[in-house]
């Protein structure tokens, strides 16, 4: 954690201090809950262990920020990172989705969870181990999670000493599209 934030500082200083006034990929996201237009620097999105990095553009502020890709982020300054807020907006949904999923991951947002928490779909982790069925890694919230599925409408968590436990059926839209993406392929 400690290397995180210091990685998080040393990052916000350097793009407080050499950030371009005019970033050369920006790209629009929407509008925000204050009424100001969002834009995501791609060029500034950087893979860190557990998340990622990136710069935004809120009205005329510059934003460093950090997300585990569980759908929340935080603003990162000189102190540190700050606390972790949930999307407010479309605007910001779109942000956090490409930021998961740009070219430096495969993670798929597919939606909510039944508790709220969010589900992605590391897409290039699917592996095909027996006709029909697939290992794979998902996101519940801030959990990574290995997983194999025999595509019979369930799937099965590995626990730390990688034995899969009871079968999981999904209960919700974003836990149903998860195996349609893995089964579908």
């Amino acid at each position: 954690m400690r290397n995180l934030i210091s990685t998080a500082i040393a990052l916000a200083l350097a793009g407080s201090v050499a950030a371009p006034a005019i970033a050369a990929n920006w790209e629009y996201q929407g509008v925000a809950v204050t009424g100001e237009d969002v834009y995501l620097d791609l060029d500034s999105i950087q893979p860190d262990r557990r998340g990622y990095f990136f710069n935004y553009r809120i009205g005329r502020d510059l934003i460093t920020a950090y997300t585990p890709c569980n759908g929340e982020w935080q603003v990162i300054d000189r102190n540190g990172g700050g606390r972790f807020m949930r999307p407010q907006s479309p605007a910001t949904r779109n942000m956090l989705n490409r930021v998961c999923n740009s070219a430096a991951t495969n993670w798929e947002y597919l939606g909510e969870a039944v508790g709220g928490q969010a589900v992605y779909l590391d897409l290039s982790s699917i592996r095909l181990v027996q006709p029909g069925g697939y290992i794979f890694d998902y996101r519940l919230g801030q959990e990574l999670r290995r997983a194999t599925t025999a595509c019979d409408g369930a799937w099965r968590v590995a626990d730390a000493n990688g034995n899969y436990g009871a079968a999981q059926r999904p209960q919700s839209q974003a836990t149903r599209t998860m195996l349609s993406r893995i089964c579908g392929r």
